[in-house]
């Protein structure tokens, strides 16, 4: 694996870097990695993804939507969540992880992403205690 180029810390693209590390770090996912922690690496990303310079954000709410998994999980299938789910959110912004899994994507995106996350339900055999649904319809 070779390191992005190097650029100042006012670069922009140096910002980027940051953002593909923070999302290859936030792949990382180990038995001994706290979720909360995958998360947050994940919301780092997205977070500078979306920025010119840090501090710098763009308004990008016409050109998302927010996709919810809400339902009960029992826990000896807490592992495979993060597997199976919290890997197919993580390419949205915004993650919420906890009872209710929530991520933000774009419309484009949306149906294709609705698609899998039921496949991943059912391959958990969870159909029965969660549904998958968009905010906004």
């Amino acid at each position: 694996m070779t390191l992005p180029e190097r650029f100042p810390r006012d670069d922009p693209r140096e910002w980027l870097n940051r953002a593909h590390s923070n999302l290859a770090r936030a792949k990382l996912w180990a038995p001994s990695v706290y979720l909360e922690d995958l998360c947050f690496d994940a919301q780092q990303a997205a977070e500078k993804a979306v920025s010119d310079d840090e501090g710098e954000e763009h308004d990008e709410s016409d050109k998302t939507t927010t996709l919810r998994l809400v339902g009960t999980v029992p826990p000896e299938a807490w592992n495979r969540i993060g597997f199976k789910i919290l890997t197919k959110m993580k390419s949205g912004i915004d993650l919420l992880a906890g009872i209710d899994l929530s991520v933000t994507v774009d419309r484009g995106m949306a149906a294709e992403m609705l698609r899998e996350l039921g496949l991943a339900v059912n391959d958990l055999g969870q159909k029965d205690r969660l549904r998958v649904r968009r905010d906004d319809e």
